[in-house]
């Protein structure tokens, strides 16, 4: 057996903003929550766990097309 040598940490980025006195995560989740945003269409790019590097690589170029890139276990 192997030893596990390597540890790694995936580390999420998280910011926000505010026009007008409001957040955008709050105009987010009321279009959510009135149904006029398609949410399965926001997500554009889907990836077994193992394929994760290419997820990623997807996720970083811009000319991909990715808005959402989803990871599934």
């Amino acid at each position: 057996l192997q030893p596990l040598l390597n540890e790694q940490s995936i580390i999420f980025s998280m910011c926000h903003s505010v026009i007008n006195g409001r957040h955008d995560y709050e105009s987010a989740i009321e279009l959510m929550a009135s149904g006029r945003v398609e949410l399965e269409q926001i997500v554009t790019h889907r990836f077994p766990l193992e394929d994760i590097q290419t997820a990623f690589d997807i996720a970083y170029k811009k000319n991909t097309g990715s808005i959402k890139v989803q990871i599934r276990s």
